[in-house]
């Protein structure tokens, strides 16, 4: 839930670390949740010492329902919400929101849509009524329509002239190839040329499924709010949802290399990585562990030799993105053109290692502690709780996950993780992206996997 705060809020919110300061932090506050009679699902989480209130809609589907020849509907969809309703046009609607000092935001992901609208609590009925008539009656115009198509397309094309944009674009692209997951969530440009009234009217109407969406109150509230939204998210129609897309991914064998020639290059953007995990895997705890030790922060392996021990790099890093469906695992650097291939063997070298022998028990405790101490500013806030509670819904995972946060970290074994890196990290089979001079990095790779080359003015059409 990325709301950013208004200036007010920010200096209320600066003193909310209290947690920090108890010796054992318990993540347990006020919330509770509500079902409604069409089928929607509402999350209260009260805090009653600062005058702000927040509304917002997680709906559970996102940009990997797009359909095949208009990717981008999703967000587009959403990002129109904000630009005027059947009641106000877009220049009246944000100025009601700017007057209230409110602030408006949206994420679209792959597998859902959080839409926010936040202000000072003593302003929660006109802060429902916007956020209501938002979500219930949108209106979608040609102009408005037109612009957003042009402003999303100058930003994309911008994006992708960044080298390290375009690296991680292309690498999630051909690993995910004819695959829902396989666009980012802004669209293409082609499939945003293509967005029509229609389209985005009839996605809406499919989007808006009550089984799919939770509404979210954080902050502080009247009595009577409880009530009034009852009574008005209630008015959500039962339609016919979304058609489930088909996640069929293709079988990566050996080491594939694209080089993405931009000879203009100062330095080549390197992405490496496969597919990666369920977050209902039974070893996701162990493996988020596993991750930490090989490419989070300042003391991970791979920042130890990539960056410290070889001076290739100033930044190494690697990370599972964890889906609905199957996610990726990815390592990200950058280098010079001319040390492309010694670091690129660097971190392939290193990964084999990691994968064949695990980790140590130091290593695991070490991991167990920081991941345990960090626990609690990921719930500090009710907002952060109110995020972390939605996003275990989505993965149909019990709150007791929070609960028994530290238990089942400290309960994390040595030899079951190693066991589960070894199943789960892959570095014999894998796709690597590389942004750079393609004339200067080929000749260092030929030894290192089967290699393809395009042009970067490919990718900015």
């Amino acid at each position: 839930m990325k709301i950013i705060l208004n200036i007010t809020l920010l200096l209320l919110l600066s003193g909310c670390g209290s947690a920090l300061k108890n010796k054992e932090f318990n993540p347990v506050k006020n919330y509770e949740t509500q079902k409604l009679k069409n089928g929607v699902q509402v999350l209260y989480v009260k805090e009653e010492k600062l005058p702000y209130i927040s509304f917002s809609m997680m709906v559970f589907s996102g940009s990997a329902t797009d359909p095949n020849n208009q990717l981008g509907l999703t967000a587009a969809t959403f990002e129109m919400l904000t630009k005027g309703t059947a009641l106000r046009s877009a220049t009246q609607f944000n100025e009601d929101i700017e007057l209230l000092g409110a602030d408006l935001d949206i994420m679209v992901e792959k597998d859902y849509v959080n839409l926010g609208l936040q202000g000072l609590s003593w302003h929660e009925d006109q802060l429902l009524s916007l956020f209501s008539e938002m979500i219930l009656k949108p209106k979608f115009t040609f102009a408005e329509l037109s612009r957003y198509k042009k402003d999303t397309i100058a930003k994309i094309q911008q994006s992708l002239d960044n080298p390290s944009n375009l690296a991680s674009e292309v690498f999630e692209n051909k690993l995910f190839e004819n695959h829902p997951y396989g666009h980012r969530e802004i669209g293409t440009i082609q499939g945003v040329q293509g967005l029509n009234l229609k389209s985005l009217n009839e996605h809406y109407s499919h989007i808006l499924f009550p089984d799919k969406i939770w509404i979210v109150v954080v902050g502080k509230y009247s009595p009577a709010l409880k009530t009034n939204v009852e009574k008005i998210f209630s008015e959500i129609k039962i339609q016919k949802p979304l058609l489930e897309k088909d996640f069929v991914l293709k079988e990566l064998k050996g080491r594939n290399i694209l080089i993405i020639d931009k000879p203009d290059a100062a330095q080549a953007e390197i992405r490496v990585g496969h597919y990666g995990i369920l977050r209902t895997d039974p070893n996701y705890q162990a493996l988020s562990l596993s991750n930490s030790i090989l490419g989070q922060g300042f003391t991970s392996r791979f920042v130890d030799r990539i960056r410290d021990q070889l001076g290739l790099t100033y930044s190494i890093s690697s990370q599972f993105d964890v889906r609905k469906e199957r996610g990726l695992f990815q390592i990200r650097t950058f280098t010079q053109n001319e040390r492309v291939g010694q670091t690129v063997g660097e971190i392939i070298k290193l990964y084999s290692d990691f994968q064949e022998k695990g980790i140590t028990s130091k290593e695991l405790r070490l991991a167990q502690d920081h991941t345990i101490g960090k626990f609690p500013l990921l719930l500090e806030t009710p907002e952060k709780l109110a995020y972390n509670l939605m996003i275990l819904r989505f993965f149909a995972i019990s709150d007791d996950y929070l609960l028994k946060y530290k238990e089942n970290v400290q309960n994390v074994k040595l030899d079951s993780t190693n066991e589960a890196i070894h199943k789960s990290f892959d570095a014999q089979n894998m796709f690597i992206v590389i942004v750079g001079k393609k004339d200067v990095i080929e000749p260092q790779l030929r030894d290192i996997g089967k290699i393809e080359t395009q042009s970067y003015k490919d990718f900015l059409h």
